[in-house]
């Protein structure tokens, strides 16, 4: 989460370095313009969102990966089979499933 601090402290060069240090994306000195913050906010409130949906997006390609992985390993002789082969690839499919899902419900459809 992009944290920006705004602080009644002097502006000093030292104090913003500590602030970037602890994590803060920004730092702001009162007095402060609310529009200058309301914009700030506004544009890490956009990048973090875009970063979530790239994650996303690159969980979702593997997640395809791995379903097309597992699609082929079914098919294979040995598996068709190993009754206890089968039922781990059927095991993996119902977690690669509920995965998908979770995916699906968290990015909205993403993927």
């Amino acid at each position: 989460m992009p944290i920006i601090f705004l602080t009644a402290a002097t502006m000093q060069p030292e104090q913003a370095f500590r602030g970037y240090a602890a994590g803060a994306v920004d730092y702001l000195a009162k007095p402060f313009d609310p529009w200058v913050l309301k914009s700030k906010v506004s544009v890490f409130v956009d990048l973090h969102l875009k970063r979530d949906v790239s994650v996303l997006d690159h969980l979702s390609a593997g997640l395809g990966a791995v379903e097309e992985t597992l699609a082929l390993l079914r098919k294979l002789p040995a598996v068709l089979r190993d009754a206890e082969a089968a039922e781990t690839a059927d095991q993996l499919a119902g977690r690669v499933g509920r995965l998908r899902e979770a995916l699906e419900t968290f990015g909205g459809g993403t993927g």
